[in-house]
């Protein structure tokens, strides 16, 4: 096979395990049984005590390391579900339009535009909200004399009317998506009997 170096790490097309390497699937090995691997990578992908890991790049893809990576920290996910905070900016625009509804009322639905009820209340015949055009502002008051801060809101809202349950609902699933980038698997080993590698 060549120049190897223990903790060395190949790909092969094939998953039999060669001769002097072991498979990268996280497998602990006895820190007396192999102590020049040991000395290499120590615990960093695992283990404890007189037991160590070899590194798992099953489902895995190796990167390299960096400060903000140090050697054996996992990262990543095979799914993501989005958040509201990654979602882009965009909108939901509801039309409403001012007309009377056939017999039976109207029927919720992506051609349908909002309409008045045919509940004979006033106070519920409506499904939108209704725009007002504003008076021109009056002139400014006098300054009121110091006192307690008034926490009242203003008054002059707009006259919001109660819409149908059924004019706005929930969609979506909420599922992840899959976050596997195109790829071909092949199988990863670690070199337990080549060279001791020296520090170049």
């Amino acid at each position: 096979m060549g120049l190897t170096f223990i903790s060395e790490i190949r790909m092969f097309a094939t998953s039999r395990v060669p001769h002097g390497w072991v498979p990268c699937d996280g497998s602990l090995l006895d820190r007396n049984e192999h102590q020049a691997l040991f000395a290499l990578i120590g615990h960093t992908y695992g283990g404890q005590g007189d037991t160590f890991a070899v590194p798992d790049l099953r489902d895995r893809m190796p990167l390299g390391v960096a400060d903000a990576f140090p050697a054996g920290q996992p990262g990543g996910a095979e799914q993501h579900k989005l958040a509201a905070a990654e979602l882009p900016v965009h909108e939901h625009r509801v039309v409403g339009e001012d007309v009377s509804p056939p017999a039976g009322g109207h029927q919720p639905g992506r051609d349908k535009v909002l309409c008045n009820s045919a509940s004979p209340s006033p106070a519920a015949s409506k499904l939108y909200i209704e725009a007002e055009t504003p008076p021109d502002p009056p002139d400014p008051p006098d300054p009121p004399d110091p006192g307690p801060e008034d926490d009242t809101a203003p008054s002059d809202t707009p006259n919001l009317v109660p819409m149908h349950p059924q004019s706005i609902g929930s969609a979506g699933e909420s599922a992840p998506h899959d976050n596997v980038q195109p790829s071909l698997t092949v199988a990863f080993f670690m070199n337990t009997k080549g060279l001791f590698p020296s520090r170049g």
